[in-house]
């Protein structure tokens, strides 16, 4: 055996990790799968046999995403604090390099969605829940809705 190979410092992955992870890759690769969809067949179309259109299809493989990246945050596979930090250089560099330009009203819609989303501690509980960009609110168990306001 080489001298020189490298032996990592850390533990592997316990099993939780590592389900947590799988679970992370295969929603990733379901949110390219129904984007890819979108660019080849249109945002609007439904596919045979389906009942929901591109956009909204892709809407619950995001949504599917988001509830493993919160259970990832939550048990501490990743930390929140950088994915935030990431996000913000994300922002910069899209803000940057984008080639086309934001629809007219969706500066409304950002203004709305930043108001009531991001990656921070829940305000409506004290459970420490971790609420993603993209999830809207968490509310007290039992309820079906968010609390009005939100």
């Amino acid at each position: 055996m080489p001298d020189d190979k490298f032996i990592s410092p850390c533990p592997p992955p316990t099993p939780r990790q590592r389900e947590i992870l799988t679970v992370l890759i295969e929603e990733c690769a379901e949110v390219q799968q129904r984007a890819t969809k979108a660019l080849r067949f249109g945002m609007g179309e439904i596919q045979p046999g389906q009942s929901y259109t591109n956009s909204t299809r892709l809407a619950t493989e995001v949504g599917d995403l988001s509830a493993v990246l919160d259970m990832a945050v939550r048990e501490h596979v990743i930390p929140h604090r950088e994915i935030a930090r990431s996000r913000t250089l994300k922002e910069r560099k899209l803000a940057k390099y984008m080639q086309t330009e934001p629809l007219a009203d969706s500066s409304r819609r950002d203004a709305d969605r930043d108001r009531h989303s991001g990656w921070d501690r829940c305000t409506n509980c004290q459970n420490g829940h971790v609420r993603l960009y993209f999830r809207l609110t968490c509310w007290p168990a039992g309820r079906s809705s968010p609390p009005k306001g939100l």
